[in-house]
């Protein structure tokens, strides 16, 4: 192994360091691995040199001692029976029997070198060769810690090289700072590797900042972090810097050691709302960072305590995250921001497979993460495991707002909570953006569309929702425009595929058919269905003529023809009708040309048109047929005129379907009647030769 500062380490160097260690480990504990949950092992094998050791348990074992089932660090009990006992001591790494009177209590914390009574019970000689070991292995990692020697091994390090101590909470504080100076390292080489023992839990207290080309090999571990409170920058690692999270802040703080502290600096400027770093690269902060395989992991000492981010990335590029995994965040990801002067920017920082094993069950902004001010980045291929509180403030999975080419799929989340906000996706202020493959269940929506500025709403540049499944009150919510929706499925009956949320939305294209569709806003649900497309739901006109529709003799006219007219006689009502055909779903508008013959007036001529519904299948022959939109025309002097009655939005919201049971009447009167029982009627009474009923126009949707 070499070790010298002249020297260069390769990685394979590193691994041979760390087969000494285990070796060591193992020979001491008597466990694979050298780690308590190791299985007992009796002959460790250095598998660096192919040394083989017997194990000091087994040693021990075979000169009549049993190792005991507590150490000096945990204390325990010795009974009458138990003077075969040896007990380990890590701070030595050495095993003892006690030679006093029985049965004797060992306090936690006792130190067996101040006491005669306690007896050393390993061989010297094995002693000697594990020191040996123990010794190259230190030198090697001092190595590692001294100032070259990151560069030592082409970039690669551990937090261990910093003297940060694993599976201690108490020593949090300490292990931020020498994080932090690992960093540092790192920083000032370049760029570098950073190397987490798989499994390992590394507390700390306050938030770091990853430098550029830095790549994180997580193996596994996790970063605990203690009360990750907004006041102190919302802990977790940071790639970049800005306004609301300034580097230079929290290195000032560690250089001090008056950390935690706030990370807020009012010197700093961020770029603007669509200023993205993209295009404006003088803002860049941080860039070409990896992190594999991490868990991180937000620990409150307080139960009411929340407010923190897991990965923060502030006015970065280029930035992977891979197969990460997180428990008790505000947000597991951050991708610039649109708060006030805290307006970061991100571009190409993208996330594959991240797992919210549990997110912050006090409060939750986005589970997932939030993206803004930002382009071309994305997450992809995560889920959530365990649901938000119910009825705790926002809480949703994951958001967009004023991005551009960014993209949210491949989600599963199958109990989101039914918290204030309780949204799966939600795309605000977005274009050119894709959600898709969502699968989301007890939430308010699965998706969410919003809108508040003029330059995202182009037709130009829609964004795409497709492959939506999920349950709750609403699959989709649309209030913004120019959404493509592509496709989507409820899982159950109760959930309203399109919800077409307030005015805003318009110019929407949705491209199945929904099973349901629910509207809010002031306008009527015809307005939407006219101002936005909806497959299933295209308005289109129908023409009729009313020769067609007169259910009395030909003889009871004065004229008609087989093109677009009928004539009145002196005398004789007549009367119209027209089945609404079955591939008709709903009607909002009926039309006709009439034209009153000059005597009419005199003789008070009326013509009437409506839609109506039978109102039920009983025989009963004074029954009336229900009323549901309807307009007439008395004569006045006028000769021509058009005819038009509308479905208004106090009776039936705009339009009729057919295949409602219940409709509001003209008295704003909920009726019950039978579906897919309308007709067209017009009604010509108080006639004088030659007033004319001309051809209609029927609106209707299909």
């Amino acid at each position: 192994m070499s070790s010298g500062c002249g020297d260069v380490l390769s990685l394979e160097d590193l691994k041979t360091a760390k087969k000494h260690q285990t070796f060591e480990a193992e020979v001491i504990t008597g466990r694979a691995g050298g780690v308590s949950s190791g299985a007992e092992i009796d002959y460790s094998t250095n598998s660096a040199t192919g040394q083989v050791q017997k194990t000091m348990p087994a040693i021990l074992r075979d000169i009549g001692f049993q190792p005991a089932s507590f150490d000096f660090t945990s204390g325990g009990t010795l009974t009458t029976d138990d003077r075969d006992k040896v007990i380990f001591n890590p701070a030595d790494n050495n095993w003892y029997s006690w030679a006093g009177s029985l049965p004797h209590i060992v306090a936690a914390g006792t130190d067996p070198t101040t006491d005669t009574d306690w007896i050393p019970r390993v061989d010297p000689s094995l002693r000697a060769d594990l020191d040996a070991v123990t010794a190259d292995y230190e030198a090697f990692k001092n190595t590692l810690a001294s100032d070259s020697g990151v560069s030592l091994i082409g970039g690669w390090t551990s937090p261990e090289a910093f003297n940060v101590v694993p599976d201690s909470q108490a020593a949090a504080h300490a292990n931020s700072k020498a994080l932090f100076n690992m960093f540092e390292s790192i920083r000032a080489a370049g760029s570098g590797v950073v190397w987490l023992k798989p499994g390992a839990v590394y507390w700390v207290d306050y938030l770091n900042f990853i430098p550029s080309n830095c790549t994180i090999m997580g193996n596994g571990a996790t970063i605990k972090h203690i009360d990750p409170i907004s006041s102190y920058g919302r802990g977790g690692l940071i790639v970049g810097s800005s306004y609301e999270w300034n580097y230079d802040k929290a290195k000032a703080a560690y250089l001090a050691d008056s950390y935690p502290a706030s990370v807020l600096n009012t010197g700093a400027t961020d770029p603007t709302i669509t200023q993205y770093l993209e295009f404006n690269q003088s803002f860049v902060q941080a860039e070409n960072v990896i992190i594999n395989d991490l868990r991180m992991e937000a620990f409150f000492t307080l139960g009411t305590s929340w407010g923190g981010y897991a990965i923060n990335c502030v006015n970065a590029q280029h930035v992977r995250i891979f197969n990460l995994r997180t428990k008790g965040w505000t947000q597991s990801l951050n991708f610039g921001s649109d708060v006030g002067l805290s307006t970061p920017s991100c571009f190409d920082v993208k996330a594959f497979g991240v797992t919210i094993e549990q997110p912050d069950l006090v409060r939750t902004y986005y589970s997932l993460g939030f993206m803004a001010n930002s382009t071309e980045c994305e997450i992809s291929d995560w889920n959530q495991v365990v649901a938000m509180t119910a009825g705790t403030q926002n809480g949703s999975a994951a958001s967009m707002n004023a991005c551009k080419r960014c993209k949210i799929s491949r989600g599963r989340v199958p109990s989101l909570g039914l918290t204030v906000s309780s949204e799966g996706v939600l795309l605000n202020n977005c274009q050119l953006c894709v959600v898709e493959d969502i699968d989301i269940r007890n939430c308010t929506s699965v998706v969410s569309t919003f809108y508040s500025l003029t330059e995202f709403s182009t037709t130009a540049d829609r964004n795409v929702i497709r492959g939506i499944s999920g349950q709750g009150t609403r699959l989709i919510s649309l209030r913004a425009k120019n959404a493509v929706v592509e496709s989507f499925n409820r899982v159950d009956d109760s959930t309203i595929e399109i919800y077409f949320g307030n005015n805003n939305c318009t110019g929407n294209k949705i491209r199945k058919e929904p099973l349901s569709m629910a509207f809010g806003g002031s306008n009527n649900q015809a307005f939407f269905l006219q101002n936005n497309e909806v497959k299933g739901w295209e308005r289109r006109y129908f023409y009729l003529r009313p020769a067609d529709m007169l259910i009395y003799d030909r003889a009871d006219t004065s004229s008609m023809n087989d093109n677009i007219t009928v004539a009145s006689k002196t005398g004789v009502d007549l009367q119209f009708l027209w089945q609404v055909t079955p591939g008709i779903k709903a009607i909002d508008d009926i039309r006709t040309f009439i034209t009153f013959a000059a005597n009419a007036q005199a003789a008070g001529s009326n013509i009437a048109i409506s839609l109506t519904q039978m109102a039920a299948f009983d025989g009963n022959i004074s029954t009336s047929a229900l009323v549901l939109m309807t307009n007439n025309k008395t004569a006045d002097g006028t000769t021509d005129t058009t005819l038009v009655a509308q479905a208004s939005s106090s009776n039936v919201n705009g339009l009729v379907k057919m295949g409602d049971t219940d409709n509001t009447d003209l008295s704003a009167v909920t009726q019950v009647g039978l579906a897919y029982s309308h007709y067209v009627r017009a009604r010509m009474t108080n006639n004088v030769n030659f007033n004319y009923i001309k051809h209609f126009r029927i609106a209707g949707y299909i």
